[in-house]
């Protein structure tokens, strides 16, 4: 979603989103799991925690994404 923020939870590290919906954040090379709290404009606001993994000098976060099953 574009122009969505995405925070740090416990810190003031926040990015927004861009046209794609990706964003970039910088975090604690120490962090076992990281939770970012999402928001945009006025919906309400989600929290997610997850475990961020390094690769080539940057960090992703990956989350599983649910499958519903075939009808």
């Amino acid at each position: 979603m574009p122009g969505a923020t995405v925070a740090l939870k416990g810190s003031r590290i926040i990015a927004v989103t861009n046209s794609e919906g990706e964003f970039q954040l910088s975090v604690p090379a120490e962090a076992k799991t990281v939770t970012l709290v999402c928001g945009y404009g006025g919906l309400q606001e989600e929290v997610v925690s997850m475990a961020p993994v390094k690769a080539l000098g940057s960090i992703y976060l990956l989350r599983a994404r649910e499958i519903a099953p075939a009808k």
